[in-house]
């Protein structure tokens, strides 16, 4: 019989953002052309 205790795994945080920045971090993705995941990676988020 397996007795070990299984730990749950860590959650992470929802990130909050200003609706500022939300608009900041938009408005280039908004152009022809541009990746909305290269951006965001480029970005951190």
């Amino acid at each position: 019989m397996n007795t070990k205790l299984v730990k749950p795994a860590a959650t992470r945080a929802r990130r909050r953002h200003a609706p500022e920045f939300k608009a900041q971090e938009i408005e280039p993705d908004m152009q022809p052309g541009v990746s909305v995941a290269g951006e965001a990676s480029a970005n951190g988020l």
